[in-house]
């Protein structure tokens, strides 16, 4: 490992180790971003070839929510055209 310079003169070979961390950050982020990209088009397929329905108003037939938290944010959807996607592993 050679050591880090105190001058970065012209030929310096720190410069050059940490242009090479540089470049691998670099190719670290491009998977990352290519992974997450592949991650959204598979979710993107999935929505566009989900159902389509309209929610329900009918407050006598209620609405399931996992947690008390979520109750709210599905009330809201009431009378709204949605798209049914099932979770992975349920």
């Amino acid at each position: 490992m050679t050591r880090e310079c105190i001058t970065h003169h012209h030929a310096c070979d720190c410069r050059e180790v940490k242009f090479a961390d540089l470049e691998r950050e670099a190719e670290e982020q491009s998977r990352l971003i290519e992974k997450q990209a592949a991650e959204i088009a598979r979710l993107r397929q999935r929505i566009e070839s989900a159902p389509v329905t309209i929610m329900d108003t009918r407050d006598a037939l209620g609405i399931c929510a996992p947690t008390e938290e979520d109750f709210p944010a599905l009330y809201a959807l009431q009378g709204k055209r949605v798209r049914l996607v099932v979770e992975d592993g349920e």
